[in-house]
């Protein structure tokens, strides 16, 4: 039986601890199924209000030259709505049969004990695993979710 928006919201909130982003507000990693089967096993779900509330003022800023393209072209203030709009991937609420925990999203207090980038551009750690084998992790930018070595 497919999930409704409030049953979803309600999942994330009692079962997904939300990832904090500055620009975004808090996210909250899952898997989910889609109607048509697709299993995508690395969403996360944000209130879009956050979104359009930060686009709304980086337009304003730029058209009133405010923004940090204060010399800006059009071709700046193009890439700006291009962010907003074409950027990232985006699933329907009305396409999701169900949601579920991620298997990838180390849990918070986990991702909390890394810190920084440890070497230029990269920031790669080390992870125990419960029966005491080490794995290596890495990544330049993203932190939501990461490889896990089969059979973990």
């Amino acid at each position: 039986m497919q999930q409704q928006r409030e049953e979803i919201v309600k999942f994330l909130k009692s079962n997904i601890e939300p990832l904090d982003d500055n620009a975004y507000g808090p996210g909250y990693r899952a898997s989910v199924y889609l109607i048509d089967g697709t299993f995508l096993p690395c969403v996360i779900f944000r209130n879009p209000n956050v979104t359009i509330n930060l686009a709304i003022r980086r337009f304003k800023e730029e058209q009133s030259k405010t923004g940090f393209f204060k010399r800006s072209s059009r071709t700046s203030y193009y890439n700006i709505v291009k962010n907003f709009v074409v950027y990232g991937n985006c699933i329907n609420d009305y396409d999701i049969e169900r949601v579920e925990e991620s298997r990838y999203a180390f849990p918070l207090k986990i991702q909390q004990q890394i810190r920084g980038e440890t070497t230029m551009g990269w920031t790669g750690f080390a992870a125990k695993m419960k029966d005491g084998k080490c794995f290596g992790f890495g990544t330049s930018f993203r932190w939501e979710f990461f490889q896990i070595p089969k059979g973990y």
